[in-house]
């Protein structure tokens, strides 16, 4: 089992209604993210901390392994394109979001590299890490 963290924007309300989380398989220029294709590398069971304006919002659980998938809310066509990638996940709300700047020492000895904050201890600029 790995632990993921989605940075969701404003994409989390939508995404926690629809149980899902899904990130396209290219940009508008046809360019690759790692952090889009990290969705990939997610497996059921897995869990996913949901963040959302440097609030830690849910803690979820993978309930499939990754699949193709249109975007599945007409709204985000617009920004991320038609095709990419799904995982179903059952989010898990948490009675009080919790901030991150309150969870830095959890964190402090994961590389920069690999975690998902930067040597300012901010999120990275990604969807997921």
């Amino acid at each position: 089992m790995a632990v993921w963290w989605v940075f969701q924007g404003d994409s989390y309300e939508r995404s926690r209604e629809g149980g899902y989380l899904w990130a396209p398989l290219v940009d508008k220029a046809g360019h690759k993210k790692n952090h889009w294709e990290a969705v990939d590398r997610i497996q059921k069971g897995d869990l996913i901390l949901s963040s959302k304006d440097r609030k830690l919002m849910a803690i979820s659980v993978a309930k499939s392994n990754p699949y193709r998938s249109a975007q599945p809310d007409q709204r985000d066509v617009k920004l991320w394109g038609y095709e990419g990638r799904r995982v179903d996940v059952a989010y898990v709300d948490l009675k009080t979001p919790v901030l991150v700047d309150d969870l830095l020492d959890c964190f402090a000895g994961i590389d920069d590299q690999a975690g998902p904050l930067d040597v300012n201890k901010r999120g990275k600029m990604g969807y997921l890490s």
